[in-house]
């Protein structure tokens, strides 16, 4: 779900309370915040993948991966780019990839409550803004 606000000459999109919701969800909201959505140097790869873990590691790393993509298409795009490297390994995924995700998930924790906003600074009502 998204909130899109309206104050006076701009327009806010958020997703504050789904982030909340999905960072409590998978037990990160008392977590480290980190700055990166990445870890520097991480290299991602099929070759890591753990064909003996649990049912229940397999339905978190889905849950991560599905929520963190319902966020990037509508209000964060800055993880647009670990999204779809986490993605790719939805099927074949270990420990490397779920430690990948849990630092996605550290970093939305530091940006959980912020929004994009745009400012119309046009006086022309069919002129296009962002």
């Amino acid at each position: 779900m998204i909130r899109l606000l309206r104050p006076a000459g701009t327009t806010q999109l958020s997703q504050t309370h789904y982030a909340e919701e999905f960072l409590h969800t998978f037990g990160f909201w008392d977590n480290l915040l980190r700055v990166t959505t990445t870890k520097p140097n991480t290299r991602l790869s099929k070759d890591d993948c753990d064909l003996s873990a649990k049912p229940d590691f397999h339905k978190r790393y889905y849950g991560i991966v599905g929520n963190l993509g319902y966020l990037v298409k509508m209000t964060c795009p800055d993880l647009a780019w670990s999204y779809p490297e986490l993605s790719k390994y939805v099927e074949f995924h270990g420990h490397s990839h779920m430690e990948a995700a849990e630092h996605v998930l550290h970093y939305l924790r530091a940006i959980w409550n912020e929004t994009i906003t745009y400012i119309r600074e046009s006086c022309c009502v069919n002129e296009l803004w962002g």
